[in-house]
């Protein structure tokens, strides 16, 4: 168990643990949150009540659920800097220390035992045996929970104290019965009891208490928590995908937003793959993941990595691997990673997949991808196992370069623009050939383009240029560098570059001549 001050930034406390926004001296070290926090309005409300009823000489109890990741302790850091005048005393459950029996409310309390002489004898004898401080026969329950409740009123005499135990569902099941009996006891007592628990598994001592769920924040409310982060400007298309993509989690959203840049983002948006999360969002989810056996860990891992959620795919996928898939989904499902409804499989929450899918190896993912790339699904998706196959591969392959340039073209005519882009990369990456891989780098130069990333569209024609022997291909490379150069408002650039263009198309008369009418359309921009 541990005191305030390991893992997430706490709020400041003094030395008495006092809550002060202004002192410099903190209970365990904790600092300020860096990330202001957004929205969050009835929950702080709850929180605001609670300190009222305290403030007005009565007590109060608010636990606050939900998953990882969503601000619970953010909202933590909130009720200490609201709780001025408050004393404060505050742990942290830590699943390493949850069978250190009454660990926990001893942490809570340990400020407070200067009082216990106060204690009615047994009270205080009960509480002496369960916290080691003397030897005797196991005390019980009641008196041990009622000790500690007195030993809250006794601190709270003269001045009002706000208790805090985050992640409830870490501490060990004694210090759980003695809070819980504590929490439906406080009245008149001048004592606060804020509690954060996981969306699941609440332990029973805590049920049935006020609580506030936490979810994940507003869309614009999220939206605006992305772009603080990264600081720079995001298309809207990418703000919509990361923000779905992380079910508006607002620690995921910090960390996308602070471990990639814009262009990164935008880059992966448009892939078949999940947003990446960071390394303490992850780490939570794949803990949960890591209890299941091995194959059940796998079958997950194909699951995540089809974006399509072909729960027909996924299973034959499992079973070529020599996994029993009806087994291994019910297991994901009943671990709740997963939901299943008709031909679809899903993931609980996205970040969930994102944490599966990055928490693996590079080899452990090929591997997923090679399986799923033998499979049909139900919809006999020939875009799908190619692009499968594609991210299987551990180098170029021309047959591979060619089904996804192939691919791409389909999404072309379906308007898909994006999707046609992300086909084009790894059709690219995949090409072994110099000379066919610069053809294909300005049909993507092209796709760029068109997705409305001029300065990406020159950089990849122009890169593409020197490898381009043939005088047309040549003459295509250049009004897409030209095209771009005037998208960017570089119009005499542009106007050069696309006279050059309209000379090296000139056996396609055509080409030629629209090489040139932009030619001159620039050179008019330019004055």
């Amino acid at each position: 168990m541990a005191s305030i001050g390991e893992g997430e930034p706490r709020a400041d406390f003094n030395a008495q643990g006092t809550s002060s926004a202004s002192q410099g001296s903190a209970l365990g070290g904790w600092r300020c949150p860096r990330w202001a926090l957004v929205d969050r309005g009835s929950e702080r409300a709850a929180i605001d009540d609670l300190l009222e009823r305290v403030r007005r000489g009565l007590s109060g109890v608010l636990v606050l659920r939900g998953g990882d990741g969503v601000g619970k302790t953010r909202l933590v850091d909130y009720a200490v800097e609201a709780a001025s005048g408050f004393r404060i005393s505050a742990v942290a459950g830590i699943e390493s220390e949850i069978n250190l029996p009454h660990g926990a409310v001893h942490q809570l309390l340990i400020g407070f035992l200067p009082l216990i002489d106060d204690l009615p004898v047994p009270q205080r004898q009960a509480l002496q045996v369960a916290f080691g401080l003397t030897a005797g026969p196991a005390p019980e329950p009641f008196l041990v929970g009622l000790a500690c409740l007195t030993l809250l009123s006794r601190a709270a005499a003269d001045q009002p104290v706000l208790t805090i135990v985050d992640d409830v569902h870490w501490i060990d099941a004694e210090s759980a019965l003695v809070l819980g009996f504590v929490a439906r006891r406080l009245y008149a007592d001048r004592v606060g009891m804020l509690l954060t628990v996981a969306e699941t598994g609440v332990p029973p001592a805590f049920r049935q208490l006020p609580t506030s769920e936490v979810g994940g924040l507003p869309a614009d409310a999220a939206a605006e928590l992305l772009r603080s982060v990264t600081g720079t400007p995001l298309e809207q298309a990418v703000v919509d995908r990361v923000v779905a993509d992380t079910e508006r989690n607002p620690l995921a959203l910090v960390d996308v937003g602070s471990h990639y840049t814009a262009e990164e983002l935008a880059a992966r948006a448009y892939q078949p793959v999940p947003i990446p999360v960071g390394r303490q969002l992850q780490d939570r989810y794949l803990h949960r993941v890591r209890r299941l056996p091995r194959e059940v860990q796998e079958f997950v891992l194909l699951a995540a990595a089809d974006v399509s959620g072909d729960r027909d795919r996924v299973a034959q996928a499992a079973t070529a691997r020599g996994i029993d898939a009806e087994a291994a989904e019910s297991a994901a499902e009943a671990a709740e990673l997963i939901e299943v409804s008709g031909t679809r499989v899903r993931f609980r929450y996205p970040v969930i997949r994102a944490a599966v899918y990055y928490g693996a190896s590079d080899a452990e993912r090929r591997r997923a991808h090679h399986w799923l790339g033998q499979a049909s699904g139900s919809r006999g998706d020939a875009d799908g196992q190619v692009w499968h196959r594609a991210a299987a591969a551990a180098g170029p392959d021309e047959d591979l370069a060619a089904g996804l340039e192939a691919a791409a073209w389909r999404a072309r005519d379906r308007g898909a623009s994006p999707a046609r882009a992300v086909l084009l990369r790894s059709s690219v990456a995949l090409t072994p050939d110099p000379g066919i891989r610069a053809l294909r780098e300005v049909a993507l130069a092209r796709a760029e383009l068109a997705n409305g990333h001029p300065g990406t569209a020159q950089e990849i024609a122009g890169d593409a240029l020197p490898q381009l022997a043939d005088s047309s291909a040549r003459g295509e490379a250049k009004v897409v560098i030209g095209d771009a150069l005037f998208a960017q408002g570089r119009d005499v650039e542009a106007a050069e570059v696309l006279a050059d263009a309209a000379t090296a198309l000139a056996a396609d008369p055509a080409a030629s001549a629209d090489a040139l009418l932009a030619a001159l359309d620039a050179a008019m921009w330019a004055g």
